[in-house]
């Protein structure tokens, strides 16, 4: 198998996202200039933000984004399941990335390096950051076979004042309209109770173990979650067979300067 090349050129831009600049720039802009933003008091913290095709959920991860935009951290870690192939632990990366909105480095970091990448998690979220973000320090980890607990002291361990650590995770997948809004209701609900046990056993979601980190991080400093946005693909893409959910939750310090 090969190493993971220095520079990680754009997977999905074509699919997921446009592979112009112009167009992409637009795209994002217009879904920032519509994300209408709750007020937030504290630090913001952390974020869960969906990953799929942005004409299904950009809308979505754009109320993430234009929170994180205010915000304006120094160094952003950025987290999701592997949905492609069987991965061990969690890596990182190492060199550029690449995207139609140019490029940024990764953060040196002692985590193992992931090899032959094809995953879309993170890649889908980085145009967004690169739109909302002037400059920052980037650490993309990748994760499969780990429990909640020990991604979370990986996690941690990235942890600074001006880090925000941002979970890629869609919610339930292809069951009906209805259906998909009871449970994503049901698993939101739990995030945003912090229950983390009723999450473990009944949230519905493809990066669940990221988001579970971010409750047991909330849970251990403080850290208060607000729902920013909810729709699912029925709402976006008008087909209400055999949806997938989406959401933007914030997690906010309250004392946080």
């Amino acid at each position: 198998m090969r190493e993971q090349k220095t520079t990680r050129n754009a997977l999905y831009a074509g699919s997921f996202y446009p592979s112009g600049k112009k167009a992409l720039s637009e795209m994002i802009g217009g879904f920032l200039k519509n994300s209408e933003q709750k007020k937030i008091n504290g630090k913001l913290r952390a974020l869960v933000v969906p990953h799929a095709g942005y004409v299904y959920s950009g809308q979505v991860a754009a109320f993430a984004f234009s929170a994180l935009k205010k915000a304006k951290p120094k160094r952003i870690v950025l987290f999701g399941p592997s949905h492609h192939d069987f991965v061990e632990g969690a890596n990182s990366f190492e060199g550029k990335w690449v995207t139609p909105l140019g490029s940024i480095s990764v953060s040196k970091n002692d985590l193992p390096v992931i090899k032959n990448d094809q995953e879309h998690c993170l890649e889908v979220q980085v145009p967004f950051l690169q739109k909302v973000l002037k400059k920052f320090a980037f650490t993309p980890i990748i994760y499969g076979e780990i429990s909640a607990k020990k991604l979370g002291e990986i996690i941690e361990k990235f942890s600074e004042k001006e880090t925000v650590f941002i979970a890629s995770s869609d919610l339930s997948h292809y069951l009906s309209y209805d259906l998909a809004k009871k449970s994503d209701s049901e698993s939101i609900d739990s995030v945003l109770k912090l229950d983390l046990n009723t999450f473990i056993e009944s949230g519905d979601a493809c990066g669940k173990t990221g988001i579970a980190v971010l409750i047991i991080l909330a849970k251990k400093y403080g850290w208060k979650p607000l729902l920013l946005e909810y729709k699912n693909s029925g709402d976006t893409s008008g087909n209400k067979n055999n949806v997938v959910g989406y959401a933007s939750i914030a997690f906010i310090d309250k004392e946080g300067k």
